[in-house]
């Protein structure tokens, strides 16, 4: 006797059973494919290892690829800057300091590398002052913050 597919279902249980797994492995992939890229502290490390091995150009794009994946990374426009300072790219390090200001504007460190470079390199002294004054602004007002929290703390007796 011949069996006919209206009377078992197993032909049909196994061809959707297949496309299932046949799924889930695709999905897998993709999946896969997706967690394996790297994330923007993979990026700053290896960017930092370049850098250490002064390896410059290699080291801005691994810092580039960290800003693409992360635009509000400010370690990533810090040590890019830093990069393009060392390279003769004195525009693109203020550039990316400015955008350092940009994301985090209490950290006097871009104030004070950007005043740098306005001063002894693109002979900007006006600009360089203005950045130098509102570093030390910030300085004073963190110091302040912390003397601030000192008094606040119960003494302790010794």
């Amino acid at each position: 006797m011949r069996w006919s597919s209206k009377l078992n279902p197993f032909p049909h249980v196994l061809a959707a059973a297949l496309g299932c797994l046949l799924l889930a492995a695709a999905l897998g992939c993709l999946l896969a494919a997706g967690c394996s890229r790297p994330s923007p502290d993979e990026h700053l490390r290896r960017g930092e290892q370049l850098l250490a091995a002064d390896r410059k150009e290699e080291a801005i794009a691994q810092f580039t690829k960290a800003i693409e994946i992360d635009p509000k990374s400010v370690n990533a426009y810090l040590n890019r800057a830093m990069c393009y300072n060392e390279t003769g790219r004195p525009r693109e390090a203020v550039a990316d300091f400015s955008k350092a200001i940009e994301l985090d504007p209490t950290d006097a460190y871009p104030y004070d590398q950007r005043a740098i470079l306005y001063r002894t390199v693109l002979n900007e002294p006006a600009r360089a002052e203005a950045d130098r004054a509102k570093a030390n602004a910030i300085r004073d007002e963190r110091w302040d913050e912390l003397k601030d929290l000192r008094e606040r703390q119960p003494r302790r007796r010794r």
